[in-house]
């Protein structure tokens, strides 16, 4: 009753303050899709949620975990909100970011990682990350044509390209930035904290899933 009690905390407290700007960029959404990239326009400072987890919003969310001995961030948002969620979050710390968490291989959550990662920031990702990395690189000209037609106005402003198919790169086109993969589960010890890493397969097929237990929270991604 105790976790259960503690975890719909978090929870609630992530919906709360998101909830309302979320159901209304969809709803702007439905008429123009561009709204959902003005999800965390206007945010001054970055969400608390409790006295160690911290949060941007956008069309990706990053998260910050704070604790004695240095940094987690958890997923790095769009490469275009990349910026402003590293100066909402480094005002609240500065301390060197430790590991780089990416829940999975969506370029709204990989799109950031060169804007926190440092000389010794390890980078997180379960191993079929590598090969999903790669898929996408293989189909990047099929993707951008998709983009272009999901978001014509984001195409219109040269925010996509539809292009022309690009040849294939092959299977090791993409650029790998997680510097440790796992297969089933990995976990590690920071400041006081543990976090649980497993594999936890939805959205795409290299998810994962990142547990707190002295926080009582989950960081599920996308699934």
């Amino acid at each position: 009753m105790g976790t259960s009690r503690a975890v719909r905390t978090v929870v609630l407290a992530l919906g709360a303050a998101c909830a309302a700007t979320l159901a209304q960029a969809q709803d702007e959404a439905a008429t123009d899709p561009m709204a959902l990239f003005n999800v965390g326009r206007d945010q001054t400072e970055a969400f608390k949620v409790n006295d160690h987890i911290y949060e941007a919003f956008g069309f990706g969310n990053t998260f910050m975990v704070t604790t004695p001995e240095g940094n987690v961030i958890v997923d790095t948002s769009i490469v275009f909100m990349a910026a402003r969620h590293k100066q909402l979050l480094s005002a609240v710390s500065e301390a060197p970011v430790k590991y780089i968490i990416l829940t999975h291989g969506h370029g709204d959550h990989t799109g950031g990682v060169p804007w926190w990662k440092g000389g010794e920031t390890e980078v997180i990702a379960q191993e079929n990350f590598v090969e999903f990395q790669h898929y996408q690189a293989r189909l990047r000209g099929l993707f951008a044509r998709r983009n272009a037609a999901q978001f014509p106005r984001l195409a219109a402003a040269g925010g996509v390209r539809a292009g022309q198919q690009a040849a294939s790169p092959g299977n090791h086109a993409a650029d790998i930035a997680a510097t440790i993969l796992f297969d089933e589960s990995y976990s590690f010890e920071l400041g006081g904290l543990t976090f649980e890493i497993y594999h936890t397969p939805g959205e795409t097929y290299d998810h994962l899933t990142v547990w707190i237990p002295e926080l009582k929270a989950a960081f599920t991604g996308d699934n």
